[in-house]
């Protein structure tokens, strides 16, 4: 099982059925679901992470980024240049809220 099935099924509990979406086999530039295992947590792996695919959106030309982040984590995203944009919603039984960054 891969780290985003560990984080996100087994960890958050979100149903299997509802982690993959029609997305999933055609997305280049669309920043879906990020996750690190628990334990390689606050290592600065996220950022790098997060940066690697801004990077490779750039590089598709992509000049606006938008993601839904787990409200728990919103910080960390806007730490990274993110901006919270419209209201808080549930996305797999989890607060989320939606997150965009120029560039």
């Amino acid at each position: 099982m891969g780290v985003r099935f560990r984080v996100f099924v087994g960890e958050q509990s979100v149903p299997a059925e509802e982690e993959l979406d029609e997305y999933d086999a055609v997305a280049t530039a669309r920043i879906g679901r990020m996750a690190v295992d628990s334990e390689w947590r606050r290592q600065g792996i996220g950022g790098r992470l997060l940066s690697f695919l801004e990077d490779e959106a750039r590089s598709l030309g992509v000049t606006n980024l938008v993601l839904n982040a787990q409200e728990y984590v919103k910080s960390f995203y806007a730490a990274h240049g993110y901006e919270e944009q419209g209201d808080v919603f549930l996305e797999a039984n989890i607060l989320h809220i939606s997150m965009h960054k120029q560039g």
